[in-house]
């Protein structure tokens, strides 16, 4: 295996899960439910016991901060 067969994309993963070491377990939590899991914000929230909107402020906030920590800004659609 080469590095090239580790690109998930433009992020390598052992890069990833160094930058999933920068959020916060609830952080974590609500990424790996949503991208692993392919839970929607409803059924995370139920599982959580947590309200739609504190789970999708969750998510923004886990997201901004991988995209920094990734050196993903301006290539997601919607950054500015």
């Amino acid at each position: 295996m080469t590095d090239a067969d580790e690109q998930p994309g433009p992020a390598g993963r052992s890069e990833v899960v160094r930058a999933l070491g920068v959020l916060t377990p609830a952080q974590r939590r609500i990424i790996m439910l949503t991208y692993w899991d392919g839970l929607a914000v409803g059924e995370i929230a139920e599982l959580l016991r947590a309200s739609e909107f504190r789970v999708r402020k969750t998510l923004g906030v886990a997201q901004n901060r991988l995209r920094d920590e990734l050196g993903l800004e301006g290539l997601i659609t919607g950054d500015d």
